[in-house]
C-alpha cells in the first residue's frame, strides 16, 4: 500500500452548512489507511478519553474485530477504497468504482453498512492521478461520487504523519498544533496504518491541547460541514 500524500493544495473550500454553532469551535480527527494494530491503540485512548473520531479505512482482511470495534465504540467509518492503489484505482472511472464498491462489500460482509463518506486517496486535488487516468480523471470521479450519493471529505489540518514512514511523535504534535491556528472548523489528516505507531503516540497530547484551546471533538457524517480541495 502507498501511503504517501501526493497533493496540490489550491485552494480549500470549507462548506459549512449553517451548523457550527456561535462561538463553538469544533474538531473532526479523521485517521486513513487502517485499520492495523495501530487503530486498536487508536481505539483505546479515544475510548478512555471518551471522544470519538472518523476512519476512512481500506481493505485489510483479518481486522474484522477491529473493523466492528470502531463502530462499536460510536465511531464513524467512510470509504478510503479497498486497495489505495493509486495506479488501479486512478486508472478510471471503472476501475475507481469497481475498488469502492469492493470495499462496501467486504464491510457489508462483515455486518458494517455501506458508508455514505469518502475519501479520494491523496486527497480530491491529488496530481498522481493525472500518470493514469489523464488530468481530468478528479474532476470526473468527483462528480461520479455525488451522484453516487457520497459525501467527500478532505482536510484543512495536516499532521505531516505521512511525510515519513514513522514519522517522529513531536513532529507530529507540532504539525497539528501550527495547523491548527486561527481557525475555527478543522479536520486534521491522521494516519492509522500499520507503521503509523507515532500517531497514537501523539495522539493523547494533541487531544489534550486541542481540549484545552475549547474544540468540540464531532464526527463527520453525509451532513456535516465538510473540507473539499476542490
Amino acid at each position: 500500500m502507498n501511503n504517501s500524500i501526493d497533493i496540490l493544495v489550491v485552494s480549500t473550500k470549507t462548506i459549512t452548512n449553517n451548523l457550527i454553532k456561535p462561538g463553538e469551535k469544533e474538531v473532526y480527527l479523521t485517521f486513513d489507511d487502517g485499520p492495523s494494530q495501530n487503530t486498536s491503540k487508536v481505539l483505546k485512548i479515544l475510548k478512555d478519553i471518551d471522544i470519538n473520531a472518523t476512519f476512512f479505512v481500506n481493505g485489510h482482511p483479518g481486522y474484522e474485530d477491529v473493523y466492528k470495534q470502531i463502530i462499536s465504540q460510536g465511531n464513524v467509518i467512510g470509504n478510503h477504497t479497498y486497495s489505495h492503489d493509486y495506479k488501479t484505482e486512478y486508472s478510471s472511472i471503472l476501475s475507481y468504482n469497481q475498488d469502492v464498491d469492493k470495499l462496501n462489500s467486504y464491510l457489508e460482509g462483515i455486518g458494517i453498512p455501506k458508508p455514505t463518506l469518502m475519501r479520494f486517496p491523496g486527497g480530491s486535488n491529488n496530481t498522481i492521478s493525472n500518470n493514469y487516468g489523464g488530468k481530468d480523471i478528479m474532476n470526473q470521479l468527483i462528480k461520479e461520487a455525488i451522484r453516487k450519493g457520497y459525501q467527500y471529505i478532505d482536510w484543512n489540518v495536516c499532521s505531516g504523519d505521512s511525510d515519513k514512514t514513522t514519522e517522529s511523535k513531536d513532529v507530529i504534535i507540532d504539525n497539528v498544533m501550527r495547523g491548527v491556528k486561527g481557525m475555527k472548523f478543522i479536520v486534521i489528516l491522521l494516519h492509522d496504518s500499520k507503521p503509523k505507531t507515532t500517531t497514537a503516540e501523539a495522539l493523547p497530547i494533541i487531544i489534550k491541547n486541542l481540549k484545552e484551546q475549547g474544540y468540540v471533538f464531532k464526527t463527520l457524517s453525509i451532513n456535516s460541514p465538510v473540507i473539499h480541495f476542490k
